[in-house]
């Protein structure tokens, strides 16, 4: 599950939100990953929170990836 908030910045479109498992605790260390990009990522963070700076938020996917995990993409 992946909770999204989004914020508006004239450098780009910042994207929010927790990563958890299907029990709703929180997933830390998972990578969260602009879909096509090698360069624009983060790493949820104790709490299972993340924020990342994509360039269009209309346009982007995100993907999401941890160890023991299925890796899932979302837009």
């Amino acid at each position: 599950m992946m909770l999204l908030s989004i914020s508006m910045y004239a450098q780009g479109t910042v994207v929010s939100g927790r990563i958890t498992d299907k029990n709703g605790q929180p997933l830390p260390d998972a990578v969260v990953m602009l879909s096509g990009s090698t360069t624009v990522a983060t790493v949820s963070d104790l709490n299972g929170y993340y924020k990342i700076t994509v360039p269009d938020a209309s346009k982007s996917r995100l993907t999401v990836s941890m160890i023991r995990f299925k890796t899932i993409e979302e837009k």
